[in-house]
């Protein structure tokens, strides 16, 4: 049994550095922000924008992230990911994410909109 480099990040031991395929995948989970959930006949699928101002549409399996993530599931209000990380041991395990919708994008209603006010 081989000991851990006590001098290296987990993060770096033990993960086969795979080449990205797709622009989702060269960019971290969480920044992204769901601005919409598109529900009917057909699959769920989510519009994500990303930090560079670009719009995604994803659906449930694609391929996300930086860590080997992928799209577990899409509810009316959130985007379910699970990604591969590195615990403190060096062994790899399942983590997973939750990006939620937006309830003020710039997509869906308006912060100005008419509704209920809360007081802050």
């Amino acid at each position: 049994m081989s000991l851990r480099d006590p001098f290296k990040k987990p993060s770096t031991v033990g993960m086969a550095e795979a080449q990205p395929k797709t622009e989702l995948e060269l960019l971290p989970v969480h920044s992204f922000k769901v601005v919409a959930i598109m529900t009917g006949p057909g699959p769920t699928k989510a519009m994500l924008l990303g930090p560079d101002g670009k719009s995604y549409f994803i659906k449930s399996q694609d391929k996300i992230g930086l860590k080997k993530g992928y799209v577990k599931k899409i509810t009316p209000d959130l985007v379910e990911i699970e990604e591969r990380v590195v615990n403190v041991l060096g062994e790899e395990e399942l983590s997973s994410v939750e990006l939620r919708l937006e309830e003020d994008s710039t997509m869906g209603r308006s912060p100005h909109a008419q509704g209920p006010s809360h007081a802050y």
